[in-house]
């Protein structure tokens, strides 16, 4: 199965999925609706793509301007896809690749001093959301103006931490997008 990218520097270009069950990619019109509630944010931000798959979703931030992207799955073949779409993209010089854990990733992320603009979290369905969401916050891996765009299954109401509020909220069929922000949100 091939990903087409939506907007931006990239639009049209096609990208490669892992194989197996292990991963499902962000449909077209789910990503074209999180990109159209940013408006804007991409520009120059420094991207977190968590549990990150085919990488879609950090590629999409990187065609619309983001300055760099690091994209994180634990599964191997995930890992190598998003190698090979970075290097199909040429964007291997604005992307990191981590083939780890998302709490080691999390972590070192947070040693390392790295903060961001955008975290995209889509997280497999089986982890509840709330771990990574307190994980982000304790570390504090968000910067001060920066979004966090969690997709999750529209049963699950995940438990926001206090360090951030509720920005935007949409229901896709089973899929539903929680926007969350520091501070004051707007729904």
């Amino acid at each position: 199965m091939a990903l087409r990218i939506i907007g931006g520097e990239y639009r049209s270009r096609l990208l490669k999925t892992p194989s197996g069950r292990n991963t499902r990619p962000t449909r077209a019109m789910v990503r074209e609706a999180v990109f159209n509630m940013l408006q804007g944010a991409c520009q120059a931000a420094r991207v977190l793509d968590l549990f990150s798959g085919s990488g879609a979703m950090g590629f999409e931030a990187l065609s619309r301007g983001a300055a760099s992207a690091v994209f994180c799955d634990a599964d191997r073949g995930a890992a190598e896809t998003v190698r090979a779409n970075a290097e199909l993209l040429n964007a291997s010089d604005r992307s990191l690749i981590l083939h780890t854990a998302w709490q080691a990733a999390l972590k070192g992320l947070a040693e390392a001093g790295r903060r961001f603009d955008l975290i995209f979290l889509d997280p497999p369905y089986g982890l509840k959301p709330d771990e990574v969401l307190e994980r982000v916050a304790e570390l504090d891996l968000l910067n001060a103006d920066g979004r966090i765009v969690l997709e999750h299954a529209a049963a699950v109401h995940p438990s926001i931490p206090d360090a951030f509020s509720l920005f935007r909220y949409r229901t896709y069929g089973v899929t539903a997008l929680s926007i969350l922000s520091k501070g004051e949100g707007q729904i």
